[in-house]
């Protein structure tokens, strides 16, 4: 299943990894799995995007790598000598100012969920049947062989559940569970990240997701006679 990664993985020794502009929680997770898979496999690996981690994601870097922020001159001899993998997205223009990046990159590689509509997509491993691209980042560990470290795997169990509202989403699967399940064997907190997902957002952050999520309260109202 996961032979294209792996073949592409194997043709380099450096990798600049991003996702897309204003990173969720599934791409920092799928980026934080990735990099560690690529370490463990004794490659170079830096995690560059285009714009900050969320204020409301920041948890999930405590423990983990620096993320870098994309600087065209800071980071061009680096990009230069790197096969560039891009993780939760497969259109360029969502990348924000890090697609300068895509004709200096020794090679581009993909891995994401999303339904492709558009014409202009980039290539590697795309998989719409995965509820999220930190599912498929589970999965490859497993089929690589390699056991994340409790942080990590934190990392992906917020980006399982951030795509899948809490396994309530129509592409919630078995094998979303079997990731989820694989990232609690390994020491994901379910009860931590759920408390710094849903419990420390703020008023305005609960309104927009409300908004988003078009739940509305309807209060019936009494009819004068």
């Amino acid at each position: 299943m996961f032979d294209s990664i792996l073949a592409f993985i194997e043709r380099h020794q450096s990798f600049l990894l991003t996702t897309h502009d204003s990173p969720d929680a599934d791409g920092l997770g799928a980026e934080l799995v990735l990099a560690s898979i690529l370490r463990t496999k004794g490659k170079t690996v830096r995690i560059i995007n285009s714009s900050p981690v969320p204020v409301n994601f920041q948890f999930l870097t405590e423990e983990n790598d620096m993320i870098e922020i994309w600087d065209p001159y800071e980071h061009a001899e680096f990009t230069q000598r790197s096969a560039m993998l891009i993780v939760d997205t497969s259109e360029e223009f969502h990348l924000g100012s890090i697609r300068l990046a895509l004709k200096k990159a020794r090679e581009v590689f993909i891995i994401d969920h999303h339904d492709q509509r558009k014409v202009q997509k980039l290539t590697g491993f795309h998989d719409p049947t995965a509820s999220s691209t930190a599912e498929l980042a589970v999965e490859f560990a497993i089929y690589s062989g390699i056991d994340l470290e409790p942080h990590i795997a934190s990392a992906a169990y917020t980006g399982i559940v951030h795509d899948t509202g809490f396994f309530a989403y129509p592409k919630t699967s078995a094998r979303t569970f079997h990731a989820a399940i694989k990232t609690l064997e390994w020491g994901a907190n379910p009860n931590f990240i759920y408390k710094q997902l849903m419990e420390s957002s703020s008023c305005a952050a609960i309104f927009f997701k409300g908004r988003r999520s078009q739940i509305f309260l309807f209060i019936p109202i009494k009819k004068s006679r």
